[in-house]
């Protein structure tokens, strides 16, 4: 069925979402460059404003802090 399908690609994200969070935590926890280049670095391998890079590393460190 096709709500099933939706479903599992809703977790499957869910999934995925967790486990770059999880890599942008440790990435934050032990990057040896420069700290405040860390977002710029991130923006450029995602392709992704600086702007979207600092968010998705403020919440990976949030909920791995948090927890």
């Amino acid at each position: 069925m096709l709500v099933d399908s939706i479903a599992a690609r809703e977790k499957l994200i869910a999934h995925l979402h967790a486990g770059q969070l999880t890599d942008l935590a440790e990435l934050s926890a032990n990057y040896t460059g420069i700290h405040e280049f860390l977002t710029t670095e991130i923006a450029l391998a995602l392709g992704v404003s600086e702007g979207t890079a600092t968010a998705k590393l403020a919440e990976a460190e949030h909920f791995t802090t948090r927890l």
